[in-house]
């Protein structure tokens, strides 16, 4: 099934319905518009081609082997397969890139170690020594792509050419691997059909490839060997061709090769015909499209075999073993390059992801398996991404029945439109996406699930199989299509200037005849310029609107809006959130009396433009079963939340308290995910910028200014701390006006502490330090590293008196002289390497004590 991805609400290709056939290109449009072959569809379900890269399905090597091509060769018996892989600088694909300039942000607080996540070639800079040429990624591509023909006439010419200037690299095996691949990528085995067919050459090969009579893997682990590589073929069964999610995996219908290349200490996987080659538009037969973009279809699907075309995907190119388990299966478990190998059964159930998945940095939270049962008619599949990355991406579904599977009588009635219930609702909450099911009627379901950076065109990302034994009691309609915004704030709030909702989940318990507020700080400019609108819609074919039970109040003060939404009965209710700004247009007409005197008139037309913001799922159902202690401690964090200060002295108390209530939700096994915690994170990111802006108006220091101002505008929140930013931009004005201290000088001691805690070295620091230290007659093999310098700035608790900087700095101050031995021509020569200007706009702290050795000194300084 798929590897790749689908455009939102398009379905696969145009029908292609004889066998798979390779091609370099899309088929050409003939004269009337069709390509050959195609089926006449309906204009109505007329459906886009998908030609995008991340479109891509897991198709099998048509070939069959006729040749002798030991699998291992001796030499390589030494060589044994590693229980876990060793670590080093190779890493492994799973940040290949699938969407144009987009890669998962991971936070510093992930379980994932940054340093073994995987990343590509791309990664790695390529420098040949001893040469002046330096070669990139885009060269060697390039070069592969452009070899000439009658390099294939032989394996040393091929080789020769492929491998110019990679000798002396570090990475040569690697970039060889590559450059194999990508020429292997592009090559047209057909032109090589009248060739004599054989394993002598790389063009015998390509004719061998064109009859059928050999495979894709055979012939990479014979160039690899011809190029001074060690590769192995391994053997094995895949989830490709056919499969579907929960299908039996047997050696008669999933039987694959692939290949391991040995370099660097370790052995990496490489699947050569995954790299090389894609299947486009093919589509399973046998199911019944309910759902697509939200929307009900109530379609029975042909089956379409796709069309078979170059391609080339990296992400085979030494994928992860852990993530390529999940799809390739090998017969020999020392294959699996993990330290705990899975059984076949364990295969057969792991969860079908694909590679666009793990390329975004998600993980899937619910059971790690394909097949899913419903309980009395509902199941949750529940995904997660880093936290940092969560608000830049979308997901979306697409839900299928099994023909055959259900009663013939419901499936005839889910094929039409109007029957067919939404039964799928896509919640959020920050960074974890629920798709909850709601099954009217037995049968076996399919969910593919689909993700991509916001706006962006969307790529399959995995498939479940749903098995239903028990349909769903009165089986509610969910009262609105959300679409792509799905339900809970996501990243088109965030587009739209609504930060820090007080719920962050899309599902919201609410109780019979009761109201519910739900507010948003929100971008200055919104409340400003836009009209905001709420809209709430009752359970029933008609999605009823209950326009009087909801309202909109906004607070200019504090930049909040506030919706408020009467739920009237018991049920299920839609809250949908708009933005609508308006336009003016200008239209000209011409009437027949105009027309007689030449004139023309113009009318002014007001166009809305309304925008989906955020939508909310209120249910009276979803209530929780909560335990005393986890009950007490949401009390604590709710409280500690609305007695935070927003300003002033008592913000640190404020994040401290907050920071205590979320960690002890989590001790009571409250999900991180959980709504109120969600919540709590976003205030506490709120409150620690302001924290910043105070502390940096407190410390008066340039660059700590400008630190902070950097900061606010990486940070998530930018857009609604415009008036901090402004309140800092001006005071950084101040600081740069200031040639001399901008108030009365602070104390050494104060300047002492300021230094012994600075967590940032400048030069400038170090020199005036080493200068005081020198002064105080601390020897040079103490102060060789900053380290060192804070040793003695920050001495034991047990150092006698008399060796205290303290007790230093009283006697050279009553002395009026340094001591006998203190190298004076030293502590000139370090303040003599910046003024004392230079030195205020790094740190005041380090002004002081730059004044402070000038004066004890004796010295004067030129600057």
């Amino acid at each position: 099934m798929g590897c790749g991805g689908s455009k939102q609400d398009v379905a696969a290709v145009q029908p292609i319905e004889n066998n798979i056939k390779p091609v370099s290109e899309p088929p050409k449009p003939v004269s009337n518009g069709t390509t050959p072959n195609q089926e006449v569809k309906d204009e109505q379900e007329e459906e886009e081609e998908e030609t995008g890269s991340d479109c891509l399905y897991i198709s099998t090597d048509p070939g069959e082997e006729t040749l002798e091509v030991d699998d291992s060769l001796e030499e390589y018996n030494h060589i044994k397969p590693s229980e876990e892989a060793q670590e080093n600088h190779i890493k492994k694909a799973t940040n290949v890139k699938f969407f144009e300039d987009w890669f998962p942000e991971y936070s510093q607080d992930t379980d994932a170690d940054s340093e073994s996540r995987p990343r590509t070639v791309n990664h790695i800079d390529i420098k040949v020594h001893g040469s002046e040429k330096q070669l990139t990624i885009a060269d060697i591509d390039k070069r592969a792509r452009e070899t000439p023909q009658d390099k294939a006439s032989s394996f040393k010419a091929l080789r020769n050419y492929l491998l110019k200037d990679l000798e002396k690299q570090t990475d040569k095996d690697r970039l060889a691997v590559r450059a194999i691949l990508v020429w292997l990528s592009i090559q047209e085995e057909g032109d090589f059909g009248s060739k004599a067919a054989n394993k002598d050459s790389p063009e015998g090969f390509l004719s061998l490839l064109a009859k059928k009579q050999t495979m894709f893997s055979t012939f990479f682990t014979v160039l690899c060997r011809e190029f001074g590589l060690t590769c192995v073929k391994i053997k094995g069964l895949s989830k490709a061709g056919d499969y579907q999610p929960g299908d039996a995996i047997t050696k008669e219908n999933s039987s694959d090769i692939w290949t391991a290349v040995y370099f660097e200490n370790s052995w990496n996987i490489v699947h050569p015909y995954w790299v090389c080659r894609g299947l486009f538009g093919h589509r399973p037969a046998g199911w019944i499209k309910l759902e697509a973009g939200g929307k009900a279809i109530g379609k029975s699907e042909k089956g379409v075999a796709g069309v078979l075309r170059n391609a080339f995907k990296e992400y085979y190119i030494f994928p992860n073993p852990k993530e390529f388990i999940h799809t390739c299966y090998p017969t020999d478990s020392k294959w699996q390059l993990t330290k705990n190998p899975i059984s076949l059964k364990r295969f057969e159930k792991m969860p079908y992801l694909l590679p666009t998945f793990f390329g975004m940095g998600l993980k899937l939270i619910s059971d790690e398996t394909c097949l899913l049962n419903t309980i009395k008619g509902e199941c949750m599949i529940e995904m997660q991404a880093p936290l940092k990355n969560a608000n830049q991406i979308g997901l979306w579904y697409e839900l299928y029945l099994k023909e055959g599977t259900g009663k013939t009588d419901d499936e005839k009635r889910m094929l039409q439109k109007e029957n067919i219930p939404k039964l799928v609702a896509m919640i959020r909450c920050g960074d974890l996406w629920q798709f909850k099911l709601s099954l009217p009627i037995e049968g076996t379901f399919k969910i593919c699930c689909y993700g991509g950076p916001y706006k962006s065109t969307m790529a399959r990302i995995a498939e479940f199989r749903v098995d239903c034994k028990e349909r769903k009691k009165d089986c509610r309609i969910l009262p609105f299509d959300p679409g792509r915004v799905g339900f809970g704030p996501g990243p088109a709030a965030a587009s739209a200037g609504f930060f820090l909702p007080s719920h962050a989940g899309g599902l919201v318990p609410v109780n019979a005849k009761s109201t519910i507020e739900i507010s948003f700080t929100v971008e200055k400019i919104v409340i400003e310029r836009t009209t905001i609108r709420a809209t709430l819609y009752t359970t029933n074919k008609d999605q009823t609107v209950l326009q009087e039970n909801v309202s909109v109040r906004t607070s200019v003060e504090t930049s909040t809006v506030y919706f408020d939404a009467e739920v009237p009965d018991e049920g299920e209710y839609a809250l949908s959130i708009n933005t609508v700004r308006q336009s003016q247009t200008t239209q000209t007409t011409q009437t027949s009396t105009a027309v007689s005197n030449g004139k023309s008139q113009q009318h002014a037309h007001v166009r809305e433009e309304t925008s989906n913001v955020c939508n909310y799922l209120l249910s009276t159902f979803a209530k929780s079963k909560e335990k005393l202690n986890q009950k007490l401690a949401r009390s604590e964090l709710q409280s500690s939340l609305e007695s935070a200060p927003k300003h002033g002295e008592g913000l640190t108390k404020g994040i401290k308290n907050i920071e205590n209530g979320i960690k002890k939700c989590l001790k009571q096994k409250i999900m991180s995910s959980d709504n109120q915690i969600v919540v709590a994170k976003s205030k506490l990111e709120h409150l620690r910028i302001k924290n910043e802006v105070r502390n940096a108006k407190l410390r008066r220091n340039l660059y700590v200014t400008m630190g902070t101002i950097h900061m606010i505008k990486n940070s998530s929140l930018s857009r609604i701390c415009d008036k901090e930013i402004q309140e800092l931009e001006e005071f950084k004005m101040e600081l740069e006006q200031l040639q001399k201290f901008p108030q009365e000088p602070p104390s050494l001691h104060w300047a002492i502490g300021e230094l012994a805690n600075s967590h940032t070295l400048w030069d400038e620091i170090n020199n005036t330090v080493k200068a005081f230290l020198t002064l105080l007659g601390e020897p040079p093999e103490s102060l060789k590293t900053w380290n060192d310098m804070l040793n003695v700035l920050r001495p034991p608790a047990d150092m006698p008196p008399m060796l205290s900087i303290t007790a230093r700095i009283k006697e050279l101050e009553t002395s009026g002289a340094p001591k006998e031995g203190v190298d004076l021509e030293n502590v000139t020569k370090c303040l003599k390497t910046y003024s004392i200007d230079q030195v205020r706009n790094i740190n005041v702290g380090a002004a002081v004590m730059y004044e402070w050795v000038l004066k004890n000194s004796g010295q004067k300084t030129d600057k």
